[in-house]
C-alpha cells in the first residue's frame, strides 16, 4: 500500500517509508454518505445523498536512526503540511494512487523516546470534497501521429501524457458518471466534440496557440490567450446542452472535426480508495 503526502508546491513526504510508518492505513479507507429525507403518510422516505465537509485521523510512527534525521524529519512534517493551511489551498493525500484534497489541521504527539529518536504522531485531517479521485488523462492529436508509447505536446508545454491512445475513445472505469476537464487547443472556431453520443460546444475562436479548459467539477470555461491573460467565456458555452455533463461509465466514442487537438481529463470520484 502506497500512502504518501503532497502538498499544493508539490512537495512530497511519505508515511510508508522507513523512518516514518503509518499505523492502521485501513482507516482511511473508513467512509459514510449524509441524506435527505421526508416524512409522510406515516412512512419516513430517504430522499437522497450526499457528501459534507469530513475529518480523519490517523497516526503516523517515526523512528530515526540519530538525532539530526529526526529533527530533519518532523521539520519537513512540519513544512510541507503547514504551507497548505497558510496558503489556504489544499494539499492531498495519496492512497494506491487515489487521493484526497485536504488540509491537516492539528498533530498530537505522544510515546517520546529520547534515546530512541522516536514518538507517536496523530494527524487529524479536513476535507471539503471527500472523495478519493483518480485521473486518467486521454490526448487527442489533429494530425492522427500519435505513437503506442508516450506524445509530448509541441507547444510551449513540457508535459508528456503516457496514453499511446490509436483509438477514438475514452473509457470511465467506475460505476459512475465521472468529472473531466477539457482542454482545447487553437486554432479552432466553435470547436465540438461528441463523447459517448452527447455533444460538448464551445461557440468560441481560439486562435493558434490559444486553448480554452471546461472544468465540470467547478463549472467554468476560461480560455487562456497567447500572452497568458485568462478570459473567462463561461456565457461562450452551449446552452441547450450542458458542456458540464459528467462522462458516462464504460467506454465512450469519441467524435469531432479533426482540425484541433484536445485532452480529456477524467476524475473517478469514489468514497474510499481502491483496495489493492
Amino acid at each position: 500500500m502506497e500512502i504518501y503526502y503532497e502538498n499544493n508546491s508539490n512537495q512530497k513526504i511519505k508515511f510508508d517509508e522507513f523512518p516514518i510508518v503509518i499505523q492502521k492505513p485501513e482507516t482511511l479507507f473508513d467512509a459514510s454518505w449524509s441524506y435527505l429525507s421526508e416524512s409522510g403518510n406515516g412512512r419516513n422516505v430517504i430522499t437522497g445523498f450526499y457528501k459534507e465537509m469530513s475529518e480523519k485521523n490517523f497516526t503516523l510512527s517515526i523512528f530515526a536512526d540519530t538525532k539530526d534525521e529526526y529533527d530533519l524529519v518532523m521539520n519537513n512534517l512540519h513544512r510541507i503540511t503547514e504551507k497548505d493551511v497558510l496558503d489556504k489551498k489544499p494539499g492531498r493525500l495519496f492512497v494506491n494512487g487515489y487521493y484526497l484534497e485536504c488540509y491537516i489541521v492539528q498533530k498530537s504527539f505522544s510515546d517520546y523516546e529520547e534515546l530512541f529518536f522516536s514518538v507517536e504522531v496523530k494527524l487529524n485531517i479536513v476535507s471539503e470534497n471527500p472523495f478519493w479521485i483518480k485521473k486518467a488523462e486521454y490526448y487527442f492529436d489533429a494530425s492522427k501521429s500519435l505513437s503506442t508509447d508516450n506524445k509530448k505536446y509541441n507547444y510551449k508545454y513540457a508535459y508528456r501524457y503516457a496514453n499511446g491512445m490509436r483509438n477514438r475513445f475514452i473509457t470511465n472505469n467506475y460505476i459512475n458518471g465521472c468529472n473531466f476537464e477539457l482542454k482545447i487547443f487553437g486554432a479552432a472556431l466553435k470547436p465540438q466534440i461528441i463523447i459517448g453520443g452527447y455533444e460538448y460546444l464551445i461557440n468560441d475562436y481560439l486562435e493558434d496557440g490559444e486553448y480554452l479548459i471546461v472544468d465540470s467539477l467547478k463549472r467554468t470555461v476560461i480560455k487562456v490567450m497567447n500572452n497568458g491573460t485568462i478570459v473567462n467565456i463561461f456565457d461562450s458555452r452551449e446552452k441547450k446542452k450542458s458542456v458540464f455533463q459528467k462522462i458516462q461509465p464504460g467506454r465512450n466514442i469519441i467524435s469531432w472535426s479533426g482540425k484541433f487537438d484536445f485532452m480529456i481529463t477524467l476524475y473517478e470520484e469514489r468514497a474510499e480508495p481502491e483496495w489493492h
